[in-house]
C-alpha cells in the first residue's frame, strides 16, 4: 500500500492518486522497464547514473502507458478512438486500441513519410491523411472524432494519460528508492508533469528536473512566464519532443508548480548525447531520449556525487514525432 500525505500540493495528489488507479488498470499490457546503472555515463557526469529504459516499453516508448491508462479508463468500450499523429503516440494508441478491439483512427499530414505510415497500419491504425502539418491533423481529428462519435486520444492533455506516465515514478521508486535527481524529457509535458507529480505526492525530496531542446523549448518557456506561450519551434534532432503546448492543457500548471528546474540543450549537445548513449550503453536512442544525457553532461556540477535516474523515453529512431 502507497502511503497518501494529504499535507502536499493539491496537483501532485491528484496525480498521485490516480496514477495508483492507472498502475491497476495497464497490467499486464504496460511493462516494468529496466532501471539499469550505467557506470560509463555516471564517470562523465561524476554522479550515481541510472537508465530508466522506457525504450524498452512495449511500442518502444514510455507513449504506451499513456494510451492504454485513456482507455481503460473509459467507462465503457467505445466505438472508435481517434487521434493526430506520425510517431510514438499514434504507435501507442493503435496498440492499445488493438489489445482492447477498438479500432484506431489515426490522422496524419499528407506529407507523412511512407516509412511512418506503414509502420502506423502495420499496428493495426486507420489513415486518414490531412493537411501539411500535424496541428492541421490534430484540428481534423478532433473534428472527425465529434463526427463519428469517436473518442479523441491526446498525447498529453488529458489527466488520465499523465497518469498512465507517472508509472515510470511509480516504478523508479520500486526499483531504487527517492533518488537525487531524476532528468526527464519534455515535450507537451505529460510525462515530466507524471514523474513530478508521483514524488511530489510520496514526500519525496527527488528533485525532478525538466529536459528540452533550445530549439522547441515551449514548455520551459511558458512556465518562466507563467502562461502558455504561442512561440514557434525550429528543427530538432529531439523531434518527439518538438511543437507547442494546447492553450488549456492540464499540463502546464503541473509542470509550473511541480517541476523543479528546467534544463534546456542545444542541437550539438543532443547530438553528441546520442552518440554518448549509443558508445556507452550500446543501443540508439531517438532524439528525445538523449535529452536528459545532454543535460547531466551540460550540467555536472548540479548532480555531481548525486543519485540520478535519466529517463530514457524512446528508443524508435524513425518514429520520433510526438
Amino acid at each position: 500500500m502507497v502511503a497518501v500525505n494529504k499535507d502536499i500540493h493539491p496537483g501532485s495528489l491528484d496525480v498521485l492518486e490516480q496514477a495508483l488507479a492507472a498502475e491497476s488498470r495497464v497490467r499486464p499490457q504496460v511493462l516494468v522497464t529496466p532501471l539499469t546503472a550505467c557506470g560509463a555515463l555516471g564517470r562523465e557526469a561524476d554522479c550515481r547514473c541510472w537508465l530508466k529504459l522506457e525504450n524498452r516499453q512495449a511500442t518502444g516508448s514510455f507513449k504506451a502507458r499513456g494510451a492504454m491508462s485513456f482507455m481503460r479508463a473509459l467507462s465503457q468500450r467505445p466505438a472508435g478512438v481517434v487521434t493526430a499523429s506520425t510517431g510514438n503516440h499514434g504507435l501507442a494508441v493503435a496498440w492499445a486500441g488493438k489489445r482492447m478491439r477498438v479500432p484506431v483512427t489515426v490522422v496524419v499530414p499528407e506529407n507523412v513519410s511512407g516509412h511512418k505510415a506503414r509502420n502506423l497500419e502495420a499496428a493495426g491504425a486507420t489513415l486518414v491523411s490531412w493537411g501539411d502539418d500535424v496541428v492541421k491533423s490534430e484540428a481534423r481529428a478532433r473534428d472527425l472524432a465529434r463526427e463519428s462519435g469517436y473518442i479523441y486520444l491526446p498525447p498529453y492533455n488529458d489527466l488520465r494519460v499523465v497518469a498512465g506516465q507517472a508509472g515510470v515514478g511509480l516504478e523508479v521508486e520500486n526499483q531504487l528508492g527517492f533518488p537525487d535527481y531524476v532528468m526527464v524529457p519534455v515535450g507537451g509535458g505529460g510525462l515530466v508533469a507524471g514523474v513530478a507529480g508521483w514524488f511530489r505526492g510520496r514526500g519525496a525530496s527527488t528533485r525532478v528536473v525538466g529536459c528540452q531542446p533550445e530549439n522547441s523549448d515551449v514548455m520551459a518557456a511558458s512556465v518562466e512566464a507563467g502562461r502558455i506561450l504561442e512561440q514557434p519551434s525550429r528543427p530538432t534532432l529531439a523531434s518527439a519532443a518538438a511543437g507547442g503546448v494546447e492553450a488549456d492543457s492540464v499540463t502546464f500548471a503541473l509542470c509550473r508548480d511541480l517541476v523543479d528546474s528546467w534544463i534546456r540543450v542545444s542541437e550539438k549537445e543532443i547530438a553528441d548525447a546520442m552518440d554518448l548513449v549509443s558508445r556507452v550503453a550500446g543501443f540508439a536512442v531517438e532524439g528525445a531520449a538523449a535529452l536528459p544525457v545532454a543535460a547531466i553532461m551540460k550540467n555536472p556540477q548540479m548532480v555531481a556525487g548525486k543519485t540520478v535516474v535519466l529517463v530514457i523515453s524512446g528508443g524508435n529512431t524513425d518514429m520520433s514525432q510526438p
